[in-house]
C-alpha cells in the first residue's frame, strides 16, 4: 500500500475518533478516556487514562468501584506492595489512596474514601458516591497529626494496620496536610507557616507530627521497607516489648487483635466480646484458618499461648497447637453463629493441662483493665 494512503487513513482514524469521542462527551456528558489497559488480578482492575487525571475501575468483595483516583507515579510503589507484602497485611494511609491499595496492590486499607461529614475537601464533590465511616477518617488523621508514636501505634492496633503509606502530597504544599489536621480537629495555622514565595511548609509544631517524620523519615519509629522518589511504606515492627494482651499471626507477626478490639472477656464460656470493626478484619483474612499459619497471644511481650484460629465445623487440628480460637464464636449446634466475639477453646477429646480457663495471667489482666465478666 502506498505510503500517502497509509498516511491518509491513520489521519482520517484518528479524525473519526475524536469526532465519536466529542458525539459522544455532547450526548452522554461522559468522556472517553485516550486509552485503556486492563491489568486484570484479582479484582478485575482497568485503568483509563485520560488527558487530566487516570482512574482505577475494579470489584471486590464489597461490591463495584467505578471512576477512582489512581496516581500513575504510585505505580511502582504498588508493585512492590502487591509483591513483597502479606496477602492478609492492612496498610494506614489517607484515603486518597484507599483505592488504589485495594483495588491495584490488593492489600486492605484503614479507609479509602471521604466521609460525609467531610465532603468539603473532595474538589469534585459529585464524582463520590462512596462514604467511609467518619471515625475512621478521624482516626487516620489523628494518626498522621500527631507527635505521639504510641498514640499512632494504638490508632494502627484499631484496625490491624501494620504497614503505612506515604505520599510526597501528604506534606503540606498541595493542600492534603491542612485537611488532616481540619479532621483531626487541630488548627492548620499552628502546624504550617508560609514561605515569602506563599510556599506552605511546617512550622517547629508541625515537623513534630508523625506525618513530617514520616516524609523525612526523620525518627518515625517505624521501619522503612520500601521508597522511591514519590512514595514510602513503613512497616510497625511488633517487638515482644509492646504492652498489652495482644494476637499475632505467627506467619508475618501481623497484630490481628489487640485490647482496643475486645470489649469484654468472659471468664466461664472464654468468649471474648470485639468490636465491629476487629470483626469485619478478621472475616476479611483470607488463609485465616491455614494450619501452616496460626497465631501467638503475647500479654506485655511475654508468650502465654500457641495455635490456630477455627470454625466450629473443623474437626481435625494440626498436632501441636495449644489451644484453638473460634470465629465465628460457636461450640454446641444449639448456640448461634456469633461473628460478634472469638472463643478460646481446646477440643475436648485433647485437653490441655494449661486451658485458658486455668491461666491467671489471662485471669488478672482482664480482670486488671476491667473487661473481666463471669
Amino acid at each position: 500500500m502506498n505510503k500517502r494512503i497509509i498516511i491518509a487513513v491513520a489521519i482520517v482514524a484518528v479524525v473519526i475518533v475524536a469526532v465519536v469521542s466529542y458525539v459522544i462527551l455532547a450526548k452522554t456528558g461522559k468522556e472517553l478516556p485516550m486509552s485503556v489497559e486492563n491489568v486484570d488480578g484479582r479484582y478485575n482492575v482497568t485503568l483509563s487514562f485520560f488527558k487530566d487525571r487516570t482512574q482505577i475501575d475494579y470489584a471486590d468483595e464489597t461490591g463495584n468501584h467505578s471512576g477512582r483516583y489512581f496516581e500513575p507515579q504510585m505505580r511502582t510503589g504498588l508493585d512492590w506492595i502487591k509483591n513483597n507484602t502479606p496477602e492478609s497485611a492492612i496498610f494506614l494511609c489517607w484515603w486518597d489512596y484507599g483505592h488504589m491499595i485495594k483495588g491495584y496492590a490488593e492489600r486492605n486499607v484503614t479507609g479509602r474514601n471521604p466521609s460525609q461529614e467531610w465532603i468539603d475537601m473532595v474538589a469534585e464533590k459529585s464524582s463520590v458516591n462512596e462514604f467511609d465511616p467518619n471515625e475512621r477518617l478521624v482516626d487516620v488523621a489523628k494518626a498522621l497529626t500527631t507527635s505521639n508514636y504510641t498514640e499512632m501505634l494504638q490508632i494502627m492496633e484499631k484496625y490491624g494496620a501494620v504497614y503505612v503509606v506515604i505520599y510526597k502530597d501528604d506534606g503540606p504544599e498541595v493542600g492534603k496536610a491542612w485537611w488532616m489536621f481540619k479532621v483531626a480537629g487541630l488548627d492548620p495555622v499552628s502546624y504550617q507557616e508560609k514561605l515569602e514565595n506563599s510556599t506552605l511548609v511546617f512550622n517547629d509544631a508541625g515537623k513534630q507530627t508523625m506525618l513530617s517524620r514520616l516524609l523525612d523519615n526523620r525518627d518515625p519509629g517505624l521501619t522503612l521497607v520500601y521508597q522511591d522518589a514519590v512514595m514510602k511504606v513503613y512497616k510497625k515492627d511488633s517487638g515482644a516489648s509492646e504492652p498489652g494482651f495482644r494476637i499475632y499471626s505467627i506467619e508475618d507477626n501481623a497484630l490481628l487483635i489487640s485490647d482496643a478490639d475486645i470489649l469484654s472477656y468472659n471468664w466461664t464460656s472464654q468468649e471474648m466480646a470485639i468490636t465491629p470493626e476487629a470483626s469485619e478484619r478478621l472475616t476479611k483474612i483470607g488463609d485465616l484458618y491455614s494450619f501452616t499459619g496460626g497465631f501467638v497471644i503475647k500479654i506485655d511481650g511475654e508468650e502465654i499461648y500457641r495455635g490456630i484460629f477455627r470454625e466450629h465445623t473443623m474437626s481435625a487440628t494440626p498436632a501441636s497447637p495449644r489451644i484453638s480460637i473460634l470465629f465465628p464464636s460457636v461450640l454446641f449446634p444449639s448456640e448461634s453463629i456469633n461473628y460478634g466475639a472469638i472463643r478460646m477453646f481446646f477440643p475436648f477429646f485433647q485437653p490441655p493441662s494449661d486451658q485458658p480457663v486455668n491461666n491467671a495471667k489471662i485471669f488478672n489482666y482482664f480482670e486488671k483493665i476491667e473487661k473481666l465478666e463471669y
